[in-house]
């Protein structure tokens, strides 16, 4: 048996990870099972809703307790909105250069 956590080799009888501690039965509950189209509708919902949804995707991404498949989506998520604002900041800044140039040659 592999532990969900690290994902190191165990032994089957084992309680307790001895790689990274984490408890068996507690990554078993926590990474196993699926995300009902219930729980997604309302994540969605959650995270439309604007400091709430970043704080919640914040929550999701880094907590021990949160499903795997919930967990990856929001670090993908969080990612993606580094990513944005990274290219939101590179664009915007060559557009006020260029639109500084075209004004300054009009004065």
């Amino acid at each position: 048996m592999y532990c969900k956590r690290c994902g190191k080799e165990i032994a089957d009888y084992a309680a307790m990870c001895p790689s990274c501690g984490a408890m068996v039965s507690e990554t078993v509950l926590a990474g196993d099972g699926d995300v009902s189209i219930g729980d997604w509708l309302l994540t969605l919902f959650l995270v439309g809703i604007p400091i709430v949804g970043f704080i919640l995707l914040l929550v999701w991404a880094f907590s021990g307790s949160t499903n795997s498949s919930k967990q990856n989506w929001a670090r993908a998520v969080l990612i993606w909105a580094v990513v944005a604002i990274v290219l939101a900041v590179v664009f915007g800044g060559a557009a006020a250069a260029l639109l500084a140039g075209g004004l300054s040659r009009l004065a």
